[in-house]
């Protein structure tokens, strides 16, 4: 690493020509993407977003990752549904007529826990998004059978 002083005389670590790391927690990016979001709708930009969301199924602990086909994915914006679909058989959904914003994104299917979460959508990015569906244990002592 070498020592460099920049035009103001501030003196810095680093290699010439690269920028010192910035760290960003979520709620500055989520005001960054939004600020963007805004930018757009006032230049006229509100074109659409590429979404590719993947659901898998992650078994009973966790520790597996299959794609989840026949798994239903709910998309909401502002409270409001806004799309309805089932998973292909490789777990995968694609949307490219959803506009920039934020939206919750649910999956389901029968024998998992739901997993929902928010996403936000800028208009030219590809976004990609996944879900993670865990089986749900059906172990009671009424299911236990004796031989």
């Amino acid at each position: 690493m070498n020592r460099f002083t920049n035009t103001n005389g501030n003196r810095a670590d680093g290699f010439y020509g690269t920028k010192l790391p910035i760290h960003l927690g979520s709620k500055t990016i989520l005001i960054l993407a939004i600020g963007l979001i805004l930018v757009c709708k006032l230049c006229g930009q509100d074109g659409m977003a590429d979404l590719q969301i993947q659901v898998y199924d992650i078994g009973k602990n966790g520790h597996q990752k299959i794609p989840l086909a026949g798994a239903l994915v709910s998309i909401y914006q502002n409270g409001g549904w806004v799309s309805r679909d089932t998973t292909s058989s490789n777990g995968l959904l694609h949307y490219t007529t959803l506009k920039s914003g934020i939206y919750t994104i649910v999956g389901e299917k029968n024998g998992y826990f739901e997993d929902s979460n928010e996403v936000t959508l800028i208009a030219g990015i590809n976004s990609q998004f996944v879900i993670s569906l865990m089986t749900i244990q059906n172990r009671t002592k009424d299911s236990v059978i004796n031989i």
